[in-house]
């Protein structure tokens, strides 16, 4: 049954193509699908190869390297080859909208030198363009005008994005000052401290973030994993599960993954308790900590691990 409607409307297409030449020729994105259901893929490649020629957009690639994976005729790479296309277009759609953006906040700056809210939105696009040098210039201007907590944390970002740690940390507690409910200066703090190994005082700055905001994805992420490494076993659970429901799409895959990790240190804690001279168990503590990036932590157990090993091998 579904054979019989699927070459009656395959007969269709044909009698309509047939009809009405003229305009079948003349859109080659439409003759190109028409081809493409008509099993016609060469002619339909050669359609959509035309078009992309006329019409460089991303969803033409990306339709393109589909009808190359539906035809069979090339490899998985080829149709990759179209999405990079496609996303390389995207990016460079992006930069002009980037520049055209620049360019009015410029014009903005010239007519009032003084307005620093245009100073702080090219900084901004100057950030998204990757241009931190020109970042760093505006947000100086700006701050020379006034002094608010989202440009302190826009000098803290530029400070951070250059290594310099220590000044980023500073602008952002000074924007705190500046504001005690700007969330994103806790958030950006939180991340350093994160960065510095300093869990206790991350885990405040998160808590902190997710009193002012409690929908902030990020940051019931990033208190789950913190609170993992200071080993609160049943809050990183109820943080894993919160961001589950926050945002499933993006957060699930990678929470059930820390959630092995939850189980698995929680395994080494309790034989840890019940047997604490177990070389092998702090072996496998050490194999966590390196799969999530702590080498410190791993180095220290790997030593125990040996410690423990020599003492038995001794006796």
């Amino acid at each position: 049954m579904e054979l019989k409607k699927y070459e009656l409307a395959s007969l269709c297409i044909h009698q309509l193509a047939e009809v009405d030449e003229e305009s079948f020729t003349s859109q080659p994105v439409q003759q190109a699908l028409i081809q493409s259901f008509c099993q016609n893929h060469n002619k339909a490649i050669e359609c959509f190869c035309e078009a992309t020629a006329t019409h460089p957009e991303p969803s033409m690639f990306v339709i393109l390297g589909k009808i190359q994976m539906k035809a069979k005729k090339t490899k998985v790479i080829k149709f990759t080859l179209y999405i990079c296309q496609a996303r390389h277009i995207f990016f460079c759609i992006l930069l002009i909208f980037y520049e055209i953006a620049w360019r009015q906040f410029t014009v903005a700056i010239c007519i009032d030198p003084k307005c620093h809210a245009a100073y702080d939105r090219r900084t901004s696009v100057c950030l998204l363009m990757g241009e931190t040098f020109a970042a760093f210039q505006d947000t100086n201007a700006a701050i020379k005008l006034t002094t608010t907590a989202p440009l302190l944390t826009n000098w803290g970002v530029i400070n951070e994005l250059i290594g310099y740690l220590p000044c980023a940390m500073k602008d952002y507690q000074q924007a705190i000052s500046v504001d005690t409910n700007y969330a994103l200066a806790y958030f950006n703090a939180a991340n350093i401290y994160f960065h510095n190994r300093q869990f206790s005082q991350a885990y405040c700055y998160y808590s902190k973030v997710l009193q002012l905001d409690p929908r902030n994805e990020s940051a019931v992420m990033n208190r789950a994993i913190t609170n993992t490494l200071l080993n609160n076993i049943a809050e990183a659970k109820e943080d894993f599960e919160k961001s589950i429901c926050l945002c499933p799409f993006s957060a699930a895959v990678y929470s059930l993954q820390q959630g092995k990790f939850i189980q698995w240190i929680e395994a080494t804690l309790t034989t840890l308790s019940i047997q604490p001279n177990d070389a092998l168990i702090y072996k496998f503590r050490a194999d966590i900590h390196s799969k999530l990036g702590f080498n410190k932590e791993a180095v220290e157990d790997y030593k125990q691990a040996i410690s423990f090993q020599e003492q038995i091998d001794s006796m």
